[in-house]
């Protein structure tokens, strides 16, 4: 199936943002976007999260609309940019009080992990994120690094807030879904003030 032709993404490129990482992903996505290709995908996916970083809202939820209509398929490689990109619906929803949609994308997210119990629980843990890349990286005062590894993480600190209520991690720890939501607002915060 070919996205590229989506009305949500030629208005986006109508538009001149400024932000190179928005301006670079739009372009890409434009050019080519096919919902078989997980390259495709993961540009949708930092085009919808750079909009927001960037105050977009609304434009990140139009992008996220790109991919209203797929549902997993067996294939995680191309299903993990969906399910960050619906994750970053999932919260600008639950934060805009509209829980009937939340709810929606809640259990379209959780579906295809339900026959992958270890893999969630995995993930559930701040011990995949980045935070000794970053530290390395800020150490040797290389902030590009750094933050392009903060924006990596945004979409696993979203996992951990939106599928760690009422679970266990693989070291049976509770996550910490507060902890998740504070690194994903105060990642935010540094990525936009970086620009």
């Amino acid at each position: 199936m070919q996205l590229n032709d989506h009305v949500a993404l030629r208005k986006l490129a109508a538009r001149q943002f400024k932000e190179k990482r928005i301006s670079s992903a739009l372009k890409k996505c434009v050019k080519k976007l096919s919902a078989k290709s997980s390259a495709d995908l993961a540009q949708l996916k930092t085009l919808a999260y750079a909009l927001y970083v960037h105050g977009y809202e609304g434009e990140a939820l139009a992008a996220a609309q790109v991919i209203a209509g797929e549902e997993f398929r067996g294939d995680f490689q191309i299903w993990t940019p969906i399910e960050k990109i619906l994750l970053l619906q999932l919260w600008i929803y639950r934060h805009a009080g509209k829980d009937k949609e939340a709810g929606v994308i809640l259990r379209k997210i959780e579906e295809p992990m339900t026959a992958h119990e270890e893999a969630l629980r995995r993930r559930l843990s701040f011990a995949w994120l980045s935070d000794a890349v970053i530290v390395r990286y800020e150490k040797a005062g290389d902030m590009k690094t750094a933050n392009n590894s903060r924006f990596s993480d945004l979409g696993e600190l979203l996992f951990i807030w939106a599928l760690g209520n009422g679970r266990k991690d693989l070291d049976e720890n509770t996550p910490d879904i507060a902890g998740a939501e504070d690194r994903f607002r105060e990642y935010v915060k540094v990525l936009r003030n970086a620009g």
